[in-house]
This record gives C-alpha cells, structure tokens and sequence, in this order.
C-alpha cells in the first residue's frame, strides 16, 4: 500500500505546486468553462425531457415515438421556439451546448446504424428472398430515378454552387429511396403483421433496399468532396480496401474469436467497441461519413456472439433514452419551416411529397404483385415502403452536414420524412391491417428490430 499512496503522494505535491503557479491565469477559463458545462448539462436535460415527452404523446396518438420526438426537434429549433421565445432559443442554441449536442449525436448515430445493420443482416432470409431482393431494389430502383429526374427538373434552383451536379441528382435520388427498417417494424409488430407474409416480406425489402441505399449514398459523398477525378477515384479505391478487409479479414476473425472466447468477460465488449469506433473513425478519414464504418462493421460482426449481444443492449439503451432525442433536437435546429412560407414553397414542397410517395407506393404495389403477391397485399407493401423515419433524417442530415443540400431542402425534405412515416400506419388500417384492440404481448417485435429506436 506505502508504495502507491508514496508516489500519489509526491505526485499531487508537484500537481499542487504547478497548479498554485498557474491559478491566477487560469481562473477566468476556468469560471468560463464551468458555466458551459452547467449550460451544457441544462440544455441535455430540458431536451431529453421534452423529446420524451413528445415521443410518448405520439405513442398515445398511435403513432411512432420517433415522429413526436422529431417533431418536438422541430418544435425547439427556429420554426417555433425561436419566434415564440428567442431568449429560450438561443441558450438552446448557445455554441458550447451546439457543439456537446451535435458530438453526441454523432455517437448515437453511429451506435443506432450498428444495430440497425444488424437486423438488416437477420432479415436476409426473411420471407422468400427472391421476392425481397425484387421488391427491395424497385423500392429503392424507381425514387432514385424519380429523385434524379426531381433535382434536375424542380430543385436545381437550389443546388449549392459549390456543389456539382451529379453529386447533387444522386444524393437527391438516395434521400427519396429511403426505409426506416426499425420503425416499420415497430409499426409492423403493432398490428401484428411482423411474422405474417406482407410483414416478413415487407422487412426483408427494406433491409435489402437500405443495404443498397448505403451503397449509392457512400459512393455518391465520394464524388461530393473537392478534388480532381484522381482524387475521387483514390477516395473509392480506399473505401473499397477497407470494406474488402473488414469484410473478408476482421469478419472470419471476430467469428474466431466469438467461437474460442464463447464465455464472455469485460474485454470482448470493450474491443468489439472499439472495433466499432475505429471502423467509424476510418471511413471518415476516408473522406466518407463515419456512419458507412459503423454499418459495414455492424454487418460483419457474428450476431450471435455473447459480447456483440452485450454492446447491442449497451448501445440499445444510451442511444433511446440520451443520444436520438439528442439527434432529432440537432435535426430540428437545423430546420427552419419558416423557408417553406409562400405559395412556391409550399407547392414545391407539395410536389416533392407526392413525387416520394407515389414512387414508392406505384412501384411496390406493381413489383409485389409481379412476384406472386394479391392486389392488397401489394398495396401493404408500397405503403409500408414509404416509412422513412430515422433513415431518411440520417441521410438528410449527413448531406446537409457535407453541404449537398442547403437549408431549404432540407426542410422540404425532413417534412417529407414526417409525413410519409405518420401516414403509414393509418394507410395500412385503411387497408385491413388494423391494431388489435388489445394488445399482446406477440405484438411487440423481437428486441434487436426497435432496440435503437424509440417506440
């Protein structure tokens, strides 16, 4: 015991010493620093609080938790709180708290694509797999050529200048083929659709859809970064590299180590998260979003493995309760319907919903019924489709983040985002597929389906 309470000892004598000598030129930081960190912490809590709050008035209104918790994001940012209480916006808005809630966002982002790549992984079998692969690439095939052909005809007034146009069409075509796996499965399992054919089915084309998605999103922020051809190039090559090595060198020998270590502890969590963490980190330096690590590194972890089973719970649960309704608070300061007032606006907003709606729903119906499936059948499957949710808002974020989008179409866009998703559910009862009256506990979806996402 003497030979580290000595040494402690002698240590905090210098660090005393070096401290007294230093105080007088640090305490102003020091004061500085403390009352961002109470700012901070504030700004966490009344967030948190009223994310909550919003996600659990949207469940009563039968509609999925991250639809009141995205609107109450738009609710603090400038379309309301800003005009009603600007004093009460701009402490939210305060550059120490923006820079904390955007950092943490971050994280939650990358943890919730981890799990979500996952489940996108189990769904691979689900239902017919030829079906799914069909229906999956329509769904993303056509509102990609309906975005492209939208950026080009409608939204080209409003392309960054310094942002080109090819990048520009194909990450419009990406952020219009969207599905949010997690929350059409919660929407699923509440009408007790998620084992059923439409619901296996529907799950197993989304998850096909947003694997493919991922794809043309990270090629398409490759060629959205300044350089020559040759740096683009260089920039794929590099991205192919390590997409070739995590899925064929790191993916055989985290299935090794699952397999010889079976018994747990503390040290196959802590480095599968690192794993994750430095496979984020790399797609990044790569020039892509750290989002692409996270997604391919969430696919080739061995999903039945005790210590993935651990940081997925881990990562499950910080990012429901503290890091989401941190995003959708980042989303909302971000987004400013006050730019969609006027009749061009909203019109060409109108326009942008019903061009993402009817892609979806004409092609999944058509391609579903192509494939063996009755007309409502086919009808379910557009509709479930169209439930962008968590996706969409991802993938709107990180381009706005890159500067492909400017803040007004990414307000016509996260619009677009709130309203499909809300009109899913209603949509399917329309359809037959109604809530049972009393829930069960068979309505609710296996926990690794909604564990990122509030619902």
């Amino acid at each position: 015991m003497a030979a580290v309470i000595i040494p402690a000892a002698v240590a905090a004598a210098v660090l005393a010493a070096v401290g007294a000598a230093e105080a007088s030129a640090s305490d102003a930081q020091a004061a500085a620093h403390a009352g961002d960190l109470g700012r901070v912490l504030a700004t966490i809590v009344i967030v948190v609080a009223a994310a909550h709050a919003g996600g659990a008035l949207a469940v009563r209104l039968h509609q999925p938790c991250v639809i009141g918790q995205a609107a109450v994001g738009l609710m603090l940012g400038p379309s309301l709180l800003g005009v009603l209480a600007p004093g009460a916006a701009d402490f939210l808005r305060h550059p120490a708290s923006v820079r904390a809630v955007d950092l943490l966002a971050q994280l939650g982002v990358i943890l919730f694509v981890f799990v979500v790549s996952q489940q996108m992984a189990g769904h691979s079998a689900a239902g017919s797999v030829s079906q799914a692969v069909a229906i999956g690439h329509a769904m993303i095939a056509v509102p990609f050529v309906c975005g492209v052909l939208t950026a080009v005809l409608l939204l080209e007034p409003y392309r960054p200048p310094a942002v080109g146009g090819l990048p520009y069409a194909l990450f419009l075509g990406a952020a219009l083929s969207a599905t949010a796996l997690p929350v059409l499965a919660h929407i699923l399992a509440e009408r007790r659709m998620l084992t059923s054919k439409v619901g296996t089915l529907a799950t197993g084309s989304a998850a096909v859809g947003d694997a493919t998605l991922w794809c043309l999103l990270a090629v398409t922020m490759c060629l959205v970064e300044r350089g020559s051809l040759a740096q683009t190039m260089t920039r794929l090559a590099g991205a192919a590299v390590f997409a070739a090595a995590v899925w064929w060198l790191a993916r055989p020998l985290m299935a090794y180590a699952a397999g010889r270590y079976a018994g747990g502890g503390i040290l196959g969590p802590a480095a599968l998260l690192a794993g994750l963490l430095l496979s984020a980190a790399a797609t990044e330096h790569l020039g892509l979003h750290a989002i692409f690590g996270a997604f391919l590194f969430g696919l080739a972890v061995p999903r039945g493995a005790i210590a993935v089973q651990q940081v997925t719970t881990m990562a499950s649960g910080l990012t429901e309760w503290l890091l989401l309704p941190l995003f959708f608070t980042a989303v909302g300061l971000r987004t400013d319907l006050g730019l969609l007032s006027g009749n061009a606006a909203i019109s060409l907003c109108a326009a942008v919903l019903a061009v993402a709606a009817l892609s979806k729903l004409i092609s999944g119906t058509a391609v579903s019924r192509a494939v063996g499936l009755s007309w409502r059948e086919s009808a379910a499957i557009g509709v479930a489709m169209n439930c962008r949710g968590m996706t969409e808002l991802l993938v709107l974020n990180t381009g706005l983040a890159a500067g492909v989008i400017g803040s007004d179409v990414f307000a016509v866009f996260v619009v677009m985002t709130l309203v499909t998703t809300a009109a899913t559910g209603p949509l399917l009862t329309l359809l037959g597929y109604r809530r049972p009256t009393r829930p069960s506990a068979a309505a609710q979806p296996p926990v690794p389906v909604t564990a990122a996402v509030p619902s």
